[in-house]
């Protein structure tokens, strides 16, 4: 109890602000905080589940065609550089809340980026469906999360121009 005392003492005579350097509170900020954690869900769950012609199960993840015990049948390294750059760019235009028309364009890039990760993903599997002799496939729940990341990513590029728009109008009453 005096440790607390003692710190509130010492914060109250430096005269330290406790306020973070990031807008939480917009809720643009909270999407974009959606899109990353569902970006990096992706590492975690298959794209699509596939069964070839002998009965062995594989599923594309973020890295590739692997089996269900582990082993990488084919790399798909474009894929999972793809998703790092979605990430990092969902997480890293949290930062831009004072650059607004800077924070829309990295989240116009980045929709485009989660459109060329269907792209990669359907790519690489129609590619390789006849090579790896697949005969039944599933779309698995990674697959989905492009398309909420886009949708999730259009919101906060709408609550972004909202805000742009209200610091103009304010700029014009001065």
């Amino acid at each position: 109890m005096h440790f607390f005392l003692f710190i509130f003492i010492v914060i109250d005579t430096f005269d330290v602000e406790l306020k973070p350097k990031t807008m939480i509170q917009r809720i643009q900020t909270l999407y974009l905080l959606a899109v990353t954690v569902i970006t990096v869900l992706m590492f975690f769950f298959p794209f699509i589940n596939t069964t070839q012609v002998d009965g062995l199960i594989y599923g594309l993840n973020f890295n590739g065609f692997a089996a269900v015990d582990g082993t990488l049948a084919v790399a798909v390294y474009p894929l999972m550089m793809l998703i790092i750059i979605c990430a990092l760019v969902s997480f890293g235009s949290i930062f831009l809340f004072k650059k607004r028309i800077l924070q829309i364009r990295f989240n116009s890039f980045n929709i485009i980026l989660f459109l060329f990760v269907y792209v990669v993903v359907f790519g690489y599997f129609f590619f390789l469906k006849n090579e790896l002799n697949i005969t039944d496939y599933s779309l698995g729940i990674s697959s989905l999360f492009p398309a909420v990341n886009i949708v999730l990513t259009y919101l906060a590029i709408r609550a972004i121009g909202a805000d742009e728009a209200m610091v103009k109008s304010l700029d014009r009453l001065r």
